[in-house]
């Protein structure tokens, strides 16, 4: 049997308890044998992140040190110019031909997918697990290559039964917070500890990020 390698993209800006559930709730919904957490380095839908790509990779590490199944993937910072979602699959398909990739989404930014770089690629070289909360609902986007709505499946078993191209929705996750709360948090002096993991707040407060400071 192939092996199963998560990709699990964003701004990571920064990391929170959100991400860390969704990332363990993948790693043992899916039974991923590696999950690769790659933070962007310029994005192409989005605002540019609030910290150095330094400190977002560095809050990454600390958040997830002891987590073996889980690694920290720079290619998207190491690489020059917009981060592209296609460009990192193919990377990670070059490197691992024989395993299947599993993009992990929230329901937010599968509904823009239609908008991303080369967009039905990703489809191609991949799976797309799409993590909602029961009552969101997620929109296909329309493809000229094929007709999507076939390549939705309705449990990991089923997922897997091919390399690539199966669309997985995953409606049990209800983790509120978002990284921009945390900023405005930190940036009115209110409480966010209970969002983040201790050490990631030790960071954040060592290092004055998202107060205006730095």
């Amino acid at each position: 049997m192939s092996s199963r390698i998560g990709v699990f993209g964003g701004m990571f800006d920064p990391v929170h308890n959100g991400h860390l559930e969704l990332a363990q709730s993948a790693i043992k919904e899916l039974q991923l044998d590696q999950l690769r957490i790659v933070p962007c380095h310029l994005p192409n839908h989005r605002l540019q992140a609030k910290s150095a790509s330094t400190h977002r990779v560095a809050m990454l590490e600390l958040a997830t040190a002891g987590l073996d199944s889980i690694i920290i993937d720079s290619q998207e910072i190491e690489r020059d110019g917009t981060s592209f979602t296609a460009a990192t699959l193919v990377n990670l398909k070059s490197e691992n031909p024989d395993s299947s990739l599993v993009l992990l989404l929230g329901v937010d930014s599968f509904n823009t997918l239609a908008g991303w770089h080369n967009w039905e690629s990703i489809i191609e070289l991949s799976h797309v697990v799409v993590f909602a909360r029961a009552e969101e609902d997620f929109i296909l986007p329309k493809s000229t290559r094929k007709n999507l709505s076939e390549c939705i499946v309705t449990s990991p078993t089923e997922l897997f039964d091919s390399n690539a191209g199966s669309i997985y929705l995953l409606d049990r996750f209800n983790y509120d917070a978002s990284s921009t709360e945390v900023r405005v948090r930190i940036a009115e002096k209110s409480y966010f500890s209970e969002l983040l993991p201790a050490i990631v707040c030790n960071y954040i407060a060592d290092n004055e990020l998202y107060n205006g400071k730095k």
